[in-house]
């Protein structure tokens, strides 16, 4: 069998020997469940985009689901477990999040978007549009929609952090490390 893979798709070729016909199949792959990680570490990043409210009103129950939903289907994982990795995990998305910021920012600003916004807006793009009656063009749009997601994940992870006593796990994992 030959596996080849072109983002975002699959191909898989399986040569037929005698008696046996040549197959050709494909998928979706997602990149973002494709790797191999941690699955707290990897469900912080799923998360991490959703408005920080919604995150914080419903994690318990997301969690709660989600464990289930792997235990229905034979994979046991331990609550505590979970949560260890997933509040570690927010480490991973706050550089990431943080990294690019100030890139991002720094474009806008030169724009001169900030002169028009104050605290509050949670629709920056609508806001200037109608508010102010300024036209954005594309690239602008997914600038402001770029920061608007960065301001999600670095409020979801200082909120996750939070709740879930990042300073103790961080301590206890550098422990085991030594």
């Amino acid at each position: 069998m030959v596996t080849m893979i072109s983002p975002p798709t699959m191909l898989f070729f399986r040569s037929g020997g005698e008696g046996v016909r040549s197959s050709l199949s494909f998928g979706c792959f997602d990149w973002q469940q494709a790797c191999v990680n941690n699955v707290g570490q990897e469900w912080c990043w799923n998360w991490h985009f959703l408005p920080p409210e919604f995150l914080s009103e419903h994690e318990s129950h997301l969690i709660d689901h989600l464990l289930a939903t792997y235990s229905q289907h034979g994979m046991r994982v331990s609550r505590t477990e979970f949560l260890k990795a997933y509040v570690l995990g927010t480490v991973q998305m706050f550089v990431f999040g943080g990294g690019g910021l100030q890139l991002l920012l720094k474009k806008l600003h030169s724009q001169g978007l900030f002169e028009t916004m104050v605290p509050g807006d949670c629709h920056p793009v609508v806001q200037c549009e109608t508010r102010h009656g300024l036209k954005l063009d594309t690239a602008t749009k997914e600038k402001i929609v770029g920061a608007e997601m960065t301001r999600r994940t670095l409020t979801n992870c200082c909120l996750i952090m939070e709740r879930h006593n990042f300073v103790s796990v961080w301590e206890e994992w550098r422990q085991k490390q030594h």
